[in-house]
């Protein structure tokens, strides 16, 4: 409904850090889609403790970086 989006959009402005972009890391994981590079940088500039992304390529840097689907994320939150 319209009153939930409002409540979505009142909760992110709250809760949301906002930081500049970051100069790309020369080391560190690196997506086998360059185009995803910027999404790891601002993880690790964050820093954020799981990168959230249903994007296959950001997917496999698990064994180097937390990554979760939305799914598992909200499976997260349920516990």
């Amino acid at each position: 409904t319209e009153t939930e989006v409002e409540a979505y959009a009142d909760l992110v402005r709250r809760e949301a850090i906002v930081i500049d972009d970051p100069e790309p890391a020369a080391d560190g994981p690196s997506p086998a889609d360059p185009d995803d590079r910027f999404l790891v940088d601002l993880a690790r500039a964050a820093p954020a403790h799981v990168l959230v992304s249903g994007d296959v390529h950001l997917l496999e840097l698990r064994p180097q970086m937390p990554v979760m689907t939305p799914a598992e994320f909200l499976q997260t939150l349920d516990d």
